[in-house]
């Protein structure tokens, strides 16, 4: 239903953008946080344009129109930027107060929050622009021209003073106004608060009955009852353009009014008007929006009386709304890597970033990695370059950044940039460790044994006479003296030293100085000349002489064909343990001969 002009209120639907009707702004939500402490005025908007149908435009009207916006770099979480209508603007223009959110284009986050007042929009950004880049959008709201005018443009400001004409290529006229209705008719539309809406009941006197007509207006159950009055204009003193201005109280007497919040109605009853032919009867209220009104919503409205008319009518709710995104910033993450050998755990470095020669907001930034634990920092623009500097390397003997330590981030760059700063520590030399020593004593038995021992042990030396004296005085030097060096070497030097006596006879190795070559004569020297000479020389010294003297002599004419104990190394190469062995045979050989001579020399005489 077309919409009356009223000073108070728009005077026609809404033209363009697919709305019918007269509507406000609203968007219940909290206001955008706490603006921090170092929050600035931005210079954000870019543009400012009528979008609904202005030809003609006049007073009253209500208009669509939208502002485009683009971040600079430097802006932050708790920044805003805002737009004012200048006081003496052409045309007088009112916003639609209330709030409503910027949001991405998906609706999952949200860029930030506007207020709008009767005569400036505020918009306070949120985190999201700490993380994002080229951050930019468009708002859309509504105004009403208050005032007539033959400009053909009018200003908008900035907060830091921008200005922007917007063209009115008509100006702004007075409209042909609302003519006085002459059958019942019913308007509603939303005030520039932004919490209600104002409804007219229009009524012509010729339609109340002589004696009484009820009126019955049921509103949507969704509002709630403010208050209402009723109201009496002349129609001869009705003007298009301030009808409102013509009103006057209806005298209580001639009317009764009940609300039944209940019913959702408001039920008005006349009584007898004189006259009433001559007048027109305004029944206005005004209705309370709910808190979760939202763009779309429909209120509708249905008078009805018991003089058989009904009109009805119905307020379609519209919101100002904003849009806005950015590129994701990228992110710099930092690993460490550690060579060689360290107690340190924590390293530091600090990261700054330029953008065209100045300083990105937020930089420089001092971090602390781990090997373990790498760190990331982000809202870093296409653009940049950073550079990693590594203030505490713990020391290291050298450090190397892969791919550099100088980064610059461009339009294809990934999102998220690792960096790896390696720190090569030396590794401590390490002296040998020494084997373990000889432990003193041999532990192990030589691991060859003589492969041929004497054949026979010496007998015992006679402790009495000799039985027999013998037969003849030898022709020459007994041969009793060994011809070779006994040939009792073990076949195998020891590879070790030996640790062990071997267990035979003797049972114990000598460690000490050789046992002495008897150093007395045979306690019983034969008394004649021998009747033969030995028939076989010795084919080798015993490997062993007792530790004493010898208690008996060989007998006669036998040859040692074995003895008990190892046989004696020759060599002085063998181990210790052998050489007393061999030295002891030697002695003894040469105390065999000796002997002989002495016998020998005994029978010659």
């Amino acid at each position: 239903m077309e919409q009356p002009k009223a000073p108070s209120g728009p005077r026609r639907a809404l033209r363009g953008a697919g709305l019918t009707v007269l509507g406000m702004l609203l968007a219940v939500v909290g206001i955008f946080g706490a603006t921090p402490a170092q929050a600035a005025e931005i210079d954000a908007i870019t543009d400012v344009r009528i979008v609904s149908e202005t030809d003609p435009l006049d007073q009253w009207d209500v208009l669509e129109m939208q502002a485009d916006w683009a971040l600079p770099a430097t802006a932050t979480e708790g920044d805003t930027f805002s737009l004012a209508i200048p006081k003496d603007a052409p045309g007088d223009f009112t916003f639609f107060s209330g709030s409503f959110p910027i949001l991405t284009p998906d609706g999952s986050e949200t860029v930030g929050e506007c207020v709008i007042e009767a005569d400036r929009i505020t918009c306070t950004l949120s985190d999201y622009v700490d993380t994002h880049a080229d951050v930019s959008g468009q708002i859309n709201f509504y105004a009403q021209a208050q005032a007539t005018t033959d400009a053909t443009s009018t200003q908008f400001e900035t907060g830091t003073g921008t200005s922007f004409d917007v063209s009115i290529p008509t100006g702004i006229g007075i409209g042909e106004g609302m003519p006085a209705p002459t059958e019942p008719r019913k308007i509603g539309w939303i005030n520039l608060d932004g919490r209600q809406i104002t409804n007219f009941v229009f009524v012509p006197g010729e339609f109340l009955g002589e004696e009484s007509t009820e009126v019955v207006d049921t509103y949507d159950s969704r509002l709630s009852l403010d208050e209402y009055h009723v109201y009496s204009a002349p129609k001869d003193e009705w003007s298009p353009n301030d009808w409102q201005g013509r009103f006057t109280p209806l005298p209580t007497e001639q009317y009764t009014a009940t609300s039944d919040p209940q019913n959702h109605t408001l039920t008005v009853n006349f009584g007898s008007i004189p006259d009433r032919a001559d007048n027109l009867y305004v029944i206005t209220y005004t209705l309370n929006l709910p808190d979760d009104v939202s763009q779309g919503d429909v209120f509708p409205n249905r008078v009805v009386s018991d003089n058989e008319w009904t009109t009805d009518n119905e307020v379609i709710y519209f919101e100002a709304s904003a849009v806005g995104e950015g590129d994701n910033y990228h992110q710099l993450q930092l690993v460490k890597a550690v060579a060689g050998e360290t107690t340190a755990t924590d390293f530091a470095f600090q990261i700054s970033c330029l953008l065209d020669d100045e300083t990105v907001r937020g930089y420089p930034k001092d971090v602390t990695v781990t090997e373990q634990t790498p760190v990331s920092v982000g809202a870093i623009p296409a653009g940049s370059v950073c550079t990693v500097s590594e203030t505490d390397d713990q020391g290291a003997s050298e450090v190397s950044f892969d791919p550099s330590n100088v980064i610059t981030v461009g339009e294809d760059s990934p999102e998220v940039i690792t960096v790896t700063a390696t720190n090569v520590f030396p590794v401590p030399s390490v002296s040998p460790t020494p084997s373990t020593p000889p432990s003193g004593t041999p532990t192990t038995p030589p691991s060859v044994t003589p492969t041929t021992p004497p054949s026979v042990a010496p007998t015992a030396t006679p402790t009495g006479t000799p039985s027999q004296t013998p037969s003849a005085t030898p022709t020459g030097t007994p041969s009793a003296t060994p011809s070779a060096t006994p040939s009792a070497t073990p076949s195998t030097t020891p590879t070790g030293t030996p640790t062990a006596t071997p267990t035979g006879t003797p049972s114990v190795t000598p460690t000490g100085t050789p046992p002495a070559t008897p150093t007395g004569t045979p306690s019983a020297t034969p008394t004649g000349t021998p009747s033969q000479t030995p028939s076989a020389t010795p084919t080798g010294t015993p490997s062993a002489t007792p530790a004493g003297a010898p208690s008996a002599t060989p007998t006669e004419g036998a040859t040692p064909s074995s003895s008990s104990g190892p046989r004696t190394p020759s060599s002085p190469n063998l181990a210790e343990t052998g050489a007393p062995l061999g030295v002891a045979a030697l002695v003894a050989a040469l105390g065999l001969s000796l002997a002989g001579a002495t016998l020998l020399g005994r029978r010659r005489n």
